[in-house]
C-alpha cells in the first residue's frame, strides 16, 4: 500500500514510515519500498522538523543498499543543518549515529563540525543513554578524533551519569574512549569505566565483555 500512495506523503507520515519499516528486519532488503519512500522523503525534507529529519537519518541509516545513495544523503544532510539549533540530544544523537555509518560523509567538516559544536552546546542536557551514543557514534569519526574540546566535554558528560549506564551503554563508552588518542591516559575516566564495566558485567553479552577487556586495556591509567 506505501507503495502507491509514497508521493502523497507529507515530512510526518514519510518519516513514519521511515522509522516504522527500519524496524521490521524482513523489509530492510526491499528495493521497491525503500526506492519510493527515498524519493518522497527527499522531496519533503525540506518541509520536515527536527524529530522527523532525526527519525529519517536513523531509519534510512539501517538500510544497508542506501547508504551510498548521495542524493539521499545530500538531502538528509542539508535537513540536519537547517534544524540542528531546535534539535533534542535524543534527537541529535540519532542524526550521529546515522551519518557515521555513511562512509561519503567521514571526512565531511561541514557535518561533523556542526554537529559535534551542537553536542557541545547540549551537554548540560545529556542522559545518560544520549551520551553513551555520542561516545560510541563520534569515535568513528576520525576527522573528530582529535577534538579536544568535544572530547572534554563528552568526558566530563560521562564521568557525571556513569553510575546510570546500562551495559550497553558502558560498553560504548568504553569502546568509543579507546579509539580517543588524547583521553587514554585520563586516569578518573578509566578508573570510572572499571567501575562501570565491573558494575554492569553481570548484564553484559559476551560480546559487550570483550569490547570492555579490549578498550580497558587500551588505556594508559
Amino acid at each position: 500500500a506505501t507503495f502507491g500512495v509514497a508521493k502523497q506523503l507529507g515530512p510526518r507520515d514519510a518519516a513514519s514510515c521511515v522509522n516504522g519499516f527500519s524496524k521490521v528486519e524482513l523489509l530492510l532488503g526491499e528495493p521497491s519500498l525503500w526506492g519510493a519512500l527515498q524519493e518522497a522523503t527527499v522531496v519533503v525534507l525540506p518541509r520536515a522538523n527536527p524529530q522527523e529529519v532525526a527519525n529519517c537519518v536513523n531509519g534510512f541509516s539501517k538500510v544497508a543498499f542506501l547508504l551510498g545513495e548521495r542524493r539521499l544523503w545530500e538531502a538528509l544532510k542539508a535537513a540536519v543543518l537547517r534544524c540542528l539549533g531546535q534539535m533534542s540530544a535524543q534527537e541529535l544523537a540519532g542524526c550521529v549515529n546515522g551519518f557515521c555509518k555513511v562512509d561519503m560523509f567521514g571526512g565531511d567538516p561541514e557535518l561533523w563540525s556542526a554537529m559535534s559544536t551542537a553536542v557541545i552546546s547540549a551537554e548540560p542536557r545529556l542522559n545518560p543513554q544520549d551520551t553513551a551514543f555520542f561516545v560510541g557514534g563520534f569515535s568513528k569519526v576520525k576527522l573528530l578524533l582529535d577534538s579536544r574540546p568535544l572530547w572534554e566535554v563528552l568526558e566530563t558528560a560521562t564521568l557525571s551519569v556513569v553510575g546510570q549506564l546500562n551495559p550497553q551503554d558502558v560498553a560504548n563508552c568504553v569502546n568509543g574512549f579507546s579509539k580517543v588518542p588524547l583521553l587514554l591516559a585520563r586516569r578518573e575516566l578509566w578508573e570510572a569505566c572499571g567501575r562501570a564495566t565491573r558494575g554492569a558485567l553481570v548484564g553484559m553479552s559476551p560480546q559487550q565483555m570483550a569490547v570492555c577487556i579490549h578498550g580497558l586495556s587500551m588505556s594508559e591509567s
